[in-house]
């Protein structure tokens, strides 16, 4: 996967709190900044997709109704 560098400046408290942090999961600041941005990236394309879905305003079926359904038991 290629990279690319950017750069971020952090209020001075933000920045200790980083850096205990990544301490205390032993990971570098930028893994965890990574993993932070990616993660939020991920719930943001998740949210998205469910509003999508919410949108098509399909017919939806809860488990029971499944279960019950297809004769499967609790």
């Amino acid at each position: 996967m290629n990279t690319a560098p950017i750069s971020i400046r952090l209020p001075e408290e933000a920045n200790m709190i980083l850096d205990t942090l990544a301490n205390e999961l032993h990971i570098t600041k930028t893994q965890l900044i990574k993993e932070a941005i990616l993660e939020r990236i991920e719930d943001y394309l998740d949210s998205k997709t469910i509003d999508k879905a919410i949108c098509k305003r399909k017919k939806t079926y809860s488990m029971a109704e499944i279960k019950a359904r297809h004769g499967l038991e609790d």
